[in-house]
């Protein structure tokens, strides 16, 4: 049993199923939308307090034959990072939090991947400092980065992972390894730990990042603000974001993405507001010109519709008009403080593309009727979390950021990123079931949308490691991975660095999948 860990000198806090504190200790983003699945129902939930302890978890996996789902903290959108059966859910939301510089210029650091996005943030920018981070502010880093690091800044400076020198990991074996990029007997587990599957081949304690400066974008500045929802202004805005993708030749210095969510105003009405971020990196440095055209576009179409709803709504308790700031303090405004949109069961589709065909094809009017299929009804128990954003471009850095091929993150000659998720309310009085509204509101988008030649917005069926649907990544790989030979090279690393499969404790792992997941 699990419990005898208690008696080989582990030191940190385990709690078994049918304990009190179970429930809270293993919620999960996704947990009220999988429960009846039982995703997320391991046999113990296990707090190590440093690396011996994560190591007595490791030796009692490998002689119970069970499994480890290892959660850094915040949340994995599909619970992914737990387990049900008899595996158990290493986690690790408070074992790693230290930070540490590692040259007097404060270009490298080496980060505990306890550490949410919002406190690392923070931290560099009391020193001018930052890196490409996702948006949520209470993700912790270890499975941000293993599984990219997507956010705002994609095209001007890639992925989070794309800065990482170093790995810090406890491997099956319960030895510690320090697995650095470049070097030639670390290639295939850093390849493997970043872009694999996240969990799937050791516990990262850290990560060692190159960090960028203020100094060198002394020009930087953005544009970000929050308005009423219609769906003219939406259109309009996605409008602007394909003609932005139309040419290859955009500068990567220009991000810009667009968010809808449903929400309450002051009053306490439910309504859908459009929240829209842009940014100029001057990524060339002081002698580099600033033209000003995409922000006139995107404050023309707000400014021009808004009137009815008193222009721009303040955000993070401000607008921000497109003038000039650090880099360091445009990244941290670019974080959400909230854990998620609602506490309520959900379907999620984030969907990536590498068409250039989107305004032919009509995407924008099509993405903007069925945002507003599933907005103008408030009381159906249905609320909308949506964003999309241009990553692509022979110049964008998402795109050009891995010239070697030390990662295995796949799709990164996509050209657009769109997340079209609805949350429902089962308890909500309303005629029509909010769940059955919700299944049926995704499942047209993909029926429409994605993996067919008439596919409003991608031919082809492109997923991000996160997951979206269909968990069994074996099954599921040509939709996560965009070549069979990287799948392949993948699976024979996990033979090697994890034998026993110990770190397989669901199907959203890199295969070979163990028997006891059947």
């Amino acid at each position: 049993m699990v419990s005898s860990l208690l008696s080989v000198g582990f030191r940190g806090k385990l709690i078994q199923r049918n304990d009190e504190g179970y429930n809270p200790s293993i919620y999960q983003y996704a947990w009220s939308s999988y429960k009846e699945e039982k995703i997320v129902d391991p046999d113990a939930v296990i707090y190590p307090t440093d690396d011996d302890d994560v190591k007595l978890a490791i030796q009692y996996a490998t002689q119970a034959n069970v499994g480890i789902a290892i959660r850094t903290g915040g949340h994995h959108y599909t619970g992914a990072s737990s387990s049900g059966g008899s595996n158990i859910q290493l986690d690790l939301s408070q074992t790693y939090t230290d930070l540490t510089w590692e040259n007097t210029d404060r270009t490298q650091v080496t980060v505990g991947i306890s550490t949410t996005l919002s406190k690392f943030m923070g931290k560099l920018r009391k020193q001018k400092r930052f890196l490409p981070v996702g948006q949520c502010s209470y993700v912790n880093l270890g499975g941000h980065v293993q599984t990219g690091g997507y956010g705002h800044l994609i095209r001007s400076f890639g992925l989070l992972a794309d800065y990482v020198e170093a790995i810090r990991i406890i491997t099956a074996d319960a030895e510690v390894r320090c697995v650095e990029r470049g070097v030639d007997s670390d290639k295939d587990l850093f390849y493997a730990v970043l872009g694999g599957s996240p969990g799937n081949f050791g516990v990262i304690t850290h990560v060692t990042l190159r960090v960028l400066r203020d100094e060198d974008f002394p020009k930087s500045r953005g544009l970000y603000g929050k308005t009423l929802y219609t769906r003219e202004k939406l259109k309009q805005l996605l409008d602007i974001m394909v003609e932005m993708g139309e040419s290859d030749e955009t500068p990567a210095d220009y991000d810009f993405s667009v968010s809808v969510v449903s929400e309450r105003d002051p009053e306490g009405k439910l309504a859908a507001g459009i929240v829209v971020f842009v940014q100029w990196a001057n990524l060339e440095g002081e002698g580099q010109e600033y033209d000003h055209t995409l922000f006139d576009k995107v404050n023309h179409v707000i400014e021009g519709l808004a009137k009815e709803s008193g222009g721009w709504k303040p955000h993070h308790g401000s607008r921000f008009d497109g003038g000039a700031a650090p880099m360091s303090t445009l990244c941290s405004l670019w974080v959400f403080p909230i854990a998620r949109e609602f506490q309520l069961p959900y379907y999620k589709r984030t969907y990536i593309t590498e068409s250039k065909t989107l305004k032919q094809d009509g995407w924008a009017k099509w993405a903007s009727d069925r945002l507003d299929e599933v907005t103008k009804d408030t009381r159906d128990g249905c609320y909308a979390s949506s964003q999309f954003q241009h990553v692509g471009g022979k110049y964008s850095r998402f795109c050009t950021n891995d010239p070697n091929h030390d990662m295995s993150f796949s799709w990164r000659d996509s050209t657009y990123a769109c997340t079209m998720d609805v949350f429902y309310d089962v308890d909500y009085p309303t005629p029509v079931d909010p769940k059955t509204k919700a299944r049926e509101w995704v499942e047209r988008n993909d029926a429409e949308g994605v993996g067919h030649e008439g596919g409003y917005y991608s031919k082809q069926d492109r997923r991000l490691l996160w997951g979206s649907k269909d968990l069994d990544l074996e099954a599921a790989r040509d939709y996560y991975y965009d070549s069979k030979e990287k799948y392949g090279r993948l699976s024979e690393i996990k033979k090697t660095a994890d034998p026993q499969l110990v770190f397989t404790a669901n199907k959203f792992a890199v295969g070979p999948h163990p028997d006891r997941l059947n």
